[in-house]
Parts: structure tokens; sequence; C-alpha cells
């Protein structure tokens, strides 16, 4: 899940990472998806996803070559559950800029289990998620990859 420009000097420009769900498994040293300053990256959507279980953080950024910027990330309405960091992105030695961080939870999701990601009836992410145009049932979509 990472977006990694490692050698790569060009401009990488809207990118949607919509209704994923992401599970580190509790990896100490891990993200859940990162976006590296190789270059210049820009709009950035990252909509309707329950990230769990990153040790460093559920949205990491960091500094590969020098001059390099990342510009315009939109945060939205996710899910970011027992991660590092406090649930919350860490920029690391590059800060974009025109972050918008709205409407996350940091809720236990409520899986199946077992390796079942379906979202029981009382998850909170169930109809916590914004329309991105895709298909979903009830008031709203919900987080993750798949509706209840």
């Amino acid at each position: 899940n990472d977006f990694d420009s490692w050698n790569n000097t060009g401009t990488y420009s809207y990118w949607n990472i919509w209704n994923n769900t992401i599970d580190g498994n509790g990896v100490s040293d891990s993200d859940g998806i990162t976006v590296s300053g190789a270059g210049n990256a820009t709009n950035f959507s990252i909509k309707n996803n329950i990230i769990k279980g990153f040790g460093r953080s559920p949205i990491f950024s960091w500094l590969v070559q020098p001059g390099s910027k990342i510009d315009t990330i939109s945060i939205e309405n996710n899910d970011f559950y027992n991660n590092g960091n406090n649930n919350a992105p860490l920029w690391r030695d590059i800060t974009p800029t025109h972050v918008t961080l709205v409407k996350n939870i940091t809720s236990n999701p409520q899986f199946v289990g077992g390796g079942d990601y379906h979202l029981l009836s009382y998850s909170l992410a169930i109809d916590a998620g914004t329309d991105v145009g895709l298909p979903y049932k009830g008031s709203a979509p919900d987080m993750g990859y798949v509706e209840y």
C-alpha cells in the first residue's frame, strides 16, 4: 500500500485510495499507507478506509530526495484503530502542505474475525463513509472494503 517513488523525481498526482481494509497485524515498524517525498506528490485522496494494527502510524510521509514536495492530501472518513502515533498521520522530514483531516474515527471496526473483515452490525464504521461515487447500501458508504 505504499506510494513509493524512491528513484523518481517526477510529479505524481490524483491518487485515490478509497474503501480499503488494511490490517498491519501489529507489526511494530510499519505504516498503513506511505507517501514518499521523491519528486512532487499532489492531490491524494484517502477516504473510507479502515487502517488498523500498524506499529508506527496509519499514514506516513518521509523525505527521500531533497527538494521534494507533498501537497494537497485529503484524509476523510477513515477508521484508524490500534496504530502507533496515537492513530495520527506521521510526517517525517517532510510535512505535506494543504492537509485536510475530516471525520476520521479511532474505534474498533468490529470485524467478524478469523480473517473475515466484514463488519458486525454494531460497527461504528457502518454508514460512516463519504460518497466517492461507488455504489453503497444504507444512508452513506461504509468504511472498509465491503458494505455491511
